[in-house]
């Protein structure tokens, strides 16, 4: 069984669908192999600039779509309660957990 979980990170998806990150060099689980996904992932990975890897990003989601590079079976979803005295909690839309912000939390009187 398969799912899919956004990285937090872009560079996360370099790891994650590279043809050079087969295991047990990486986690490209699927073996997904492509010369457009391989060359939007490497701009991501060779630049800092925010454009850059914002137009990359788009070039490897746009070639993912279209090559049908995998086919998850579900997204992954967190649910976090809390109960109604903690204040301020912010969920994370993220899989980096839920206390990303845990330090503006607070305890209602």
């Amino acid at each position: 069984m398969h799912f899919f979980s956004s990285s937090i990170d872009p560079l996360g998806n370099y790891f994650a669908y590279h043809s050079s990150q087969f295991q047990p060099a990486g986690a490209n689980d699927a073996q997904v192999s492509h010369p457009d996904i391989d060359a939007a992932l490497e701009r991501v990975r060779s630049s800092v600039d925010f454009r850059t890897v914002r137009e990359a990003m788009a070039d490897f989601q746009r070639a993912y779509v279209e090559q049908t590079a995998e086919i998850p079976l579900y997204y992954q979803s967190t649910v976090t309660l809390v109960r109604p005295v903690v204040g301020n909690f912010v969920a994370n839309p993220t899989q980096a957990g839920p206390t990303w912000n845990a330090a503006d939390w607070y305890v209602r009187p």
